[in-house]
């Protein structure tokens, strides 16, 4: 097998893993020809529509045509078919009515096929073997399960001497899918050729090149991926397939950390990526992360089970056998990948935090009117149940909850300026400045000057003062700690005992737990209580100066972050928090049990104090149901305080 191919142009390489989309990532997004959803249906195709062989003159003559066709497209404006008879015109069925009388378009083709249609598809199709009309015939066979025809076919298709070069990086995807990589490699090394290097093209040679690679390719063709993908500029037609060939690529390069992330966040984009799920189960089980290994791969094995065995021997390497742990996990993690960036420093982890506001932003602005207030009551519930911000939730809209946005911000972006990142902090920015603006507003009694299209420039204006907050959170990003939110406005918030901090909302929502049931069983004490030393929580208390040293003298520390949370000057809230007094009320419990000797044992009793620890003298506590208390009605006693009455 070659080493080297075609050399891309030389532009620079960019994170494409950072970029959006909305679109499906699938073989046809590489021609004019649109994505389907894989569907089988074991139907065979009757005789009288089986193909008849066709000269390959007659097959030049439509690519000729279809070449013709796209540089000058004409679309007729006369209604034909059931739009004729004014009938319905749009949806699978009218299409599949029209289908039998043939000259339905590529997109009519395209939603049949979504549909399941294949048998309609195959015969509108019939004998036209026009090429982008044959590769949809192909796909019409894949999805029925003839995939020796369709690679037949696919063959000679590839093989035409005028075939468009986005069709034959097309070509290459759907044998990609089948397994056939040497042919795919060629094919995809062809149409970068003949094109100079188009998206289409350069994402099926990194894709046939990381597939070979997989299976040992000797030499290596990790140069080449790398060289297709540096070569898609700032603006791939396909972010959420290059994210996943990226991830890929920094896995089999040995980078498994980088590679974590990205395949994280690949598969928010598609849950299905192939690419995706190999590069996140080879990157952690080089992280001895086992179980998230096996997982990755048993799913790997039910969307592609020739991947899985190519990648098997990874997992047998690294000691991991995926055959013996179940299905689905018994619960979920308590860490998000990019909460286990951030909280390494990792700059990975904020682009990932920017790119989840982006997505998130434009879910909550769909079909939206560009109203500030609306926004901020939607961020309210976002935040409340995003990694990072939900570990410093409530987010009531309250004047005290400006504080706990500001540490997120500082256990993510530290006390710095934000570094340099390819990513793009705008819709982080907005949804965070409604958020903080929503609280003004309403502590103050005032009202919005913008909307969501004033940018920076949206105020609020009150009796008590006007703000710009968006521009607030902008300065904090950019110049650090320096610029904190509640250092910004704290010559316009009112006297500590003003009855204006008291103001805030009953929650939606309460913060996630990861945990199957309600509260924490014995058995998931120490996991549970380990993992807060690398969780947001840790990661600010780290930038307060205290850091989490799994010591005693850690109370004191947490009664720092209960003090963001939950104010002791703040008006107890029954709103509970089962994440953060299961959470902190583990790890403080196993403190104890570390200092003063005991064991956890599960009660019968409700809630928060089912789970209970029994110390070494024979007295029970349950810390869990302590720290709701310390939430929820009793905000003055500290941890350490508690502690000592148990050494009574």
């Amino acid at each position: 097998m070659a080493s080297s191919g075609p050399k891309p142009p030389g532009r620079p390489p960019l994170a494409p893993f950072l970029l959006k989309s909305r679109l499906p990532d699938d073989a046809g997004r590489y021609s004019e020809t649109p994505a389907q959803a894989p569907v089988s249906i074991p139907d065979e195709v009757p005789p009288g529509e089986r193909r008849r062989e066709v000269s390959r003159e007659a097959a030049r003559d439509g690519a000729r045509r279809e070449n013709d066709a796209r540089a000058k497209p004409e679309r007729s404006t006369e209604p034909r078919g059931a739009e004729a008879r004014g009938a319905e015109p749009s949806g699978p069925r009218s299409i599949r009515r029209e289908a039998l009388s043939g000259g339905l378009s590529l997109f009519e083709l395209g939603s049949l096929l979504e549909a399941g249609s294949t048998r309609e598809v195959l015969s509108a199709i019939g004998d036209d073997r026009s090429p982008a009309r044959w590769l949809m015939r192909c796909r019409a066979l894949l999805a029925q399960g003839q995939a020796r025809e369709a690679l037949a076919e696919l063959a000679e298709l590839a093989a035409l001497p005028e075939l468009p070069p986005e069709l034959l990086a097309s070509v290459a995807r759907l044998e990609l899918g089948q397994g056939e990589i040497e042919r795919a490699l060629s094919h995809a090394r062809r149409a970068v050729e003949a094109d100079g290097g188009s998206t289409a093209s350069y994402l099926a040679l990194a894709s046939a090149a990381l597939r070979a690679e997989r299976r040992g390719a000797t030499p290596s063709l990790l140069p080449l991926a790398e060289q297709a993908l540096a070569a898609l500029g700032p603006t791939p037609e396909s972010p959420s397939l290059t994210l996943a060939l990226r991830a890929d690529l920094l896995a089999l390069q040995g980078e498994p950390r980088r590679a974590l992330g990205a395949a994280q966040r690949a598969l928010g984009l598609d849950p299905s990526s192939v690419d995706a799920l190999a590069a996140l189960a080879r990157a952690a089980a080089a992280l001895g992360r086992s179980e998230d290994a096996a997982l990755a791969w048993q799913r790997l094995a039910d969307r592609d089970p020739g991947e899985a065995a190519a990648l098997r021997p990874v997992l047998d390497r690294a000691g991991i056998s995926p055959d013996v742990l179940p299905q689905e996990p018994a619960w979920s993690p308590l860490l998000d990948d990019a909460e286990i960036l951030i909280a390494a420093h990792d700059p990975e982890g904020l682009a990932a935090l920017e790119l989840m506001s982006r997505r998130q932003l434009e879910r909550l602005t769909v079909g939206a009117p560009p109203n500030l207030q609306l926004l901020a009551s939607l961020c309210a519930t976002h935040l409340t149940s995003a990694p990072l911000f939900r570990d410093f939730a409530p987010y009531d809209l309250s004047l005290a909850s400006i504080a706990r946005v500001d540490a997120a911000l500082l256990a993510s972006y530290g006390a710095g300026p934000r570094p340099a990142l390819p990513s793009d902090s705008s819709a982080l920015t907005l949804m965070l400045g409604s958020y903080v603006g929503e609280a003004l507003r309403q502590a103050h009694r005032g009202r919005w000057d913008g909307d969501l299209t004033s940018g920076l420039g949206a105020r609020v204006i009150a009796q008590g003062g006007t703000w710009e907050p968006m521009r607030l959170v902008d300065a904090r990003l950019t110049s650090g700690a320096s610029h904190g939110l509640m250092r910004a406005i704290a010559s316009t918030l009112p006297h500590p005992t003003s009855a204006t901090w008291q103001h805030r909302l009953p929650l939606a929502v309460s913060p996630p737990t990861p945990w199957p049931g309600a509260w924490p069983l014995a058995s998931q004490v120490p996991l549970i209580a380990r993992s807060l030393r690398t969780s947001p929580i840790a990661a600010l208390l780290g930038q307060l100066g205290l850091p989490l040293r799994n010591r005693i003298s850690d109370l004191g520390a947490l009664d720092r972050y209960l003090e963001v949370i939950a104010p002791a000057t703040v008006s107890a809230s029954h709103d509970p928090n089962p994440r953060a007094a299961g959470w902190v009320g583990c790890y403080v419990g196993e403190l104890v049990r570390a200092e003063l000797g005991g064991h956890w044992f599960d009660s019968p009793d409700p809630g928060a104090e089912g789970l209970k620890l029994e110390l070494h003298t024979g007295r029970v506590t349950a810390p869990l149901q302590v720290l709701t208390a310390r939430l929820t009605s009793d905000r003055r006693f500290s941890l350490f305080e508690w502690y000592q009455t148990l050494r009574l």
